[in-house]
């Protein structure tokens, strides 16, 4: 399996553009948080509207999976089903190839788990918890998606 990591793409469409270009060469993209820019002069709900759209066409190619870092944080805490995570993360869910915020799902041979930033150390063992159990039943690898700030409790 085939998989690009990366994180703190703090809204650089340059960057955003680039692995959009090279998705289709990978079987899994992973973006670790910071898909937003904190300090950016672009008002949040338009940095949402284009990350969105930058992940819905590495969506379109190939599997993605994705986890809220430190300056994603827009809109009030929703408790999705999965756990705590923003309502922009939330409307990735109809995206049937994406792995997003708080989710733990087989992709390929691989057992993907994503982490919420926002989450407490509590909530994270159970999202642990959950993915070590689908080890130990299917054997297959797991790759835990984390974004790790300074002021992380974990």
């Amino acid at each position: 399996m085939k998989i690009l990591l990366t994180s703190d793409l703090h809204l650089s469409l340059p960057w955003f553009e680039w692995l959009a270009g090279k998705a289709a060469s990978f079987d899994l993209v992973c973006v670790a948080g910071d898909l937003l820019d904190l300090f950016g002069k672009e008002p949040k709900p338009l940095q949402v509207l284009l990350v969105q759209d930058y992940l819905r066409r590495v969506a379109g190619k190939t599997n993605v999976a994705l986890c809220s870092g430190n300056h994603d944080s827009f809109g009030p805490i929703v408790p999705a089903s999965r756990g705590p995570t923003y309502p922009w993360l939330v409307e990735l869910d109809n995206l049937p190839s994406a792995i997003s915020d708080g989710q733990t799902r087989i992709s390929g041979e691989l057992i993907v788990t994503t982490l919420p930033y926002c989450a407490n150390a509590d909530a994270k063992r159970i999202w642990l918890d959950r993915g070590q159990s689908i080890r130990k039943s299917r054997g297959l690898q797991w790759l835990v998606l984390h974004h790790d700030g300074n002021d992380c409790g974990v």
